[in-house]
């Protein structure tokens, strides 16, 4: 009986499977497309299978009329149950149920009707139970054997499909006798026809670019003597002339002498994914090509700003210079003239610019200039220099005036120091022009300063639109390309800051503002940021730390957008700043959830977004921590010096 059910019970469990299927519309939800009605199709059936049908009737009518006339006893289930395997060979197991069905009510109309003769009653009755215990025991043997058959054909053509849809095949090589099987998939990959192209590893090796068969060779008769599992990528050449890309992985089987059996393997095309990684590669080159170009003006510019900045310094000290000297020695110059002895006392005071400290000529002479003077002690310390023998230049506020005054020390014929001497001349309107002079410079500085950032944002936003067009021509590297745009526009956003402030720094709620708002116009489809900045002040950011906390603020806001799905329902992505110049927390909200295997220590569960944020952040002076609740996912980053400066600036500064 055992061999009779066997060569059809694989077929019985996919018609059950097939015919739920069929009720229910397709595959259970789970998030992937319906089966092919080519899996879940039954074969209809054919006139050899009302023939079957027709037999299997006829059987059980003629085991009827045996039953009545010549009582079988239990013999009478295993005679109904030859019908009842017939039906292996009916398409549906509802044949099968339909016959043991049948069958029941004949058995028991048979004990009915057939003479009883000797046997007693009980005996006859349990002859008809044990009879209905055997069909039925037959029938469900047969139903479960058509189950699994269906459950297997069902599991072939699945396997088959996920092989086609994957491009991915299995092979498997006799090492001894030399044969070879390929799936399907394989003889698709290589583009020959099943039928006519007869699989060999001679007919492999022929397949192969010239340039990698040797390659492929020592790989496989390396991985034979090493008994280790291979992988590796080669091309092949179709028959059409068309060259593929292939990933195959391998490993050899060994018998209990250890010796090789057999090599199983597969084979995925992955042409495409190799033209996808070479585009993003020609796009990245391009990129750096262009900030290094960039960031080569940019230094070019700077040193060309340092330059004319020490230029004009230079000129400025000579002109100093140049112009004390000569007010010195032009008679009825705006100078003061004093001598003083050895005591500090003032034996000569002249000149025209004594009116500005509001003395008259001659009027402090035999006063010592310790007394008139002793609220200004750079004066004094200037004095005592020259009178121990030191010739001083110093420019010394004295009553609201700018004075330049040399010191030289006067000996007698022995060669003491004797007094001093000493020329003071007003530079008052001098220091001022000075420091107007120097206040003109830095604001030209900013402004070129300020210009250059905005070349450079100017140019970032060129990139940005190179980086559009190459995502309009390549769709397939949308989300990769979109992520670089986003990137590129937080740096240029850091730009913009740069080029509208005068001083040019940066503020932690101005770029939150900027990146943001950025965001928003790059991500129209996903829900708005909102913004809550809890500060009384505004916090700067170094100045260093400013374009790598840019970028690390765009990722966590990016990945908030993207991941804030919660059941398939965007929640708005909320984004609060709280704490002062010592310490301030960012915190990103959105009602996202985390993977339950996520741990950022151990780095598990983290995409590329957030090793861009670690990879960015600063050593010192931030930290970096993710929790959730039920409500959704929190990122917070803490920043302190020296990220952020000790300094709160007003927003006049």
């Amino acid at each position: 009986m055992a061999q009779i059910i066997s060569p059809a019970l694989s077929r019985v469990r996919a018609a059950s499977v097939a015919a739920r299927l069929a009720a229910i519309g397709g595959m259970p939800d789970t998030g992937m497309p319906p089966l092919p009605p080519s899996l879940i199709a039954m074969p209809k059936p054919y006139p050899s299978h009302q023939i079957m049908l027709s037999i299997c009737v006829a059987l059980i009518a003629a085991i009827f009329m045996w039953d009545v006339y010549t009582p079988l006893g239990v013999g009478d289930g295993v005679l109904y149950g030859i019908p009842v395997v017939l039906t292996l060979w009916l398409p549906v197991w509802r044949s099968t149920l339909l016959a043991a069905v049948c069958a029941t009510p004949l058995i028991m109309l048979g004990g009915y009707l057939s003479p009883s003769g000797d046997i007693p009653i009980w005996i006859a009755i349990i002859n008809r139970i044990m009879a209905l215990v055997v069909i039925w025991g037959i029938a469900l043997l047969v139903i479960r054997r058509k189950e699994m058959e269906v459950a297997l054909q069902l599991s072939e053509s699945s396997l088959v499909e996920a092989q086609r849809i994957a491009q991915l095949g299995y092979w498997h090589r006799s090492i001894a006798h030399g044969e070879v099987y390929w799936s399907e998939e394989v003889y698709r990959i290589f583009g020959v026809d099943q039928k006519t192209f007869r699989a060999s590893y001679q007919s492999f090796l022929d397949c192969l670019h010239p340039d990698d068969r040797a390659c492929v060779q020592e790989t496989v008769s390396a991985a034979i003597a090493q008994r280790t599992p291979y992988a590796l990528v080669y091309r092949i050449i179709r028959p059409d002339g068309n060259e593929r890309v292939l990933f195959a992985r391998g490993a050899v089987s060994y018998d209990a002498y250890g010796n090789p059996l057999r090599i199983l393997g597969t084979i995925q095309d992955i042409t495409e994914r190799r033209r996808m990684e070479q585009a993003l590669q020609t796009a990245h080159d391009e990129l750096e090509r262009r900030v290094e170009q960039r960031t080569a003006e940019l230094l070019q510019a700077n040193r060309l700003l340092q330059e004319e900045i020490d230029r004009r310094i230079q000129s400025e000290a000579a002109l100093i210079t140049s112009e004390q000297r000569l007010r010195t020695v032009v008679s009825g110059a705006p100078v003061i003239v004093f001598v003083l002895d050895a005591q500090g006392v003032f034996q000569l005071i002249e000149g025209r610019e004594l009116a500005s400290l509001g003395l008259q000529p001659g009027e402090v002479v035999g006063q010592s200039i310790f007394t008139l003077y002793a609220d200004t002690p750079q004066v004094l310390a200037n004095v005592r220099r020259a009178l121990a023998g030191e010739n001083v230049a110093s420019i010394t506020l004295l009553r609201d005036n700018w004075l330049d005054s040399r010191f030289s020390p006067l000996y007698d014929a022995q060669g003491a120091v004797a007094g001093a001497i000493g020329v003071a001349t007003n530079v008052t309107e001098l220091r001022q022009a000075e420091q107007s002079r120097l206040v003109e410079a830095r604001e030209q500085r900013d402004t070129l300063i300020r210009e250059v950032h905005h070349r450079i944002k100017n140019n970032l936003q060129g990139v940005i639109g190179l980086l559009r067009q190459h995502s309009l021509v390549h769709p397939e590297l949308h989300h990769i390309l979109d992520r670089a745009i986003a990137q590129v526009h937080s740096v240029a956003a850091v730009h913009g800051l740069y080029s509208e402030r005068a001083n040019a720094d940066i503020m932690l709620c101005d770029m939150l503002r900027a990146i943001s708002q950025s965001l928003n116009e790059v991500s129209p489809g996903l829900a708005p940021l909102s913004l809550d900045l809890s500060v009384d002040k505004p916090i700067q950011v170094a100045k260093e730390e400013a374009v790598p906390i840019a970028l690390i603020m765009n990722e966590l806001m990016l990945n908030a957008l993207k991941h804030g799905s919660r059941e398939g329902v965007a929640h708005p992505v909320s984004i609060r700043l709280q704490g002062n110049c010592e310490s301030v927390r960012v915190s990103v909200r959105n009602g996202g959830v985390l993977p339950p295997y996520f741990s950022l220590a151990q780095r598990r569960g983290i995409g590329t977004g957030l090793n861009l944020v670690l990879a960015l952040l600063p050593r010192r002076g931030a930290d970096l921590a993710i929790t959730d609740d039920a409500a959704g996912v929190t990122t917070q980053i803490t920043l302190t010096p020296p990220v952020i400066c000790s300094v709160i600036f007003d927003d006049a500064t």
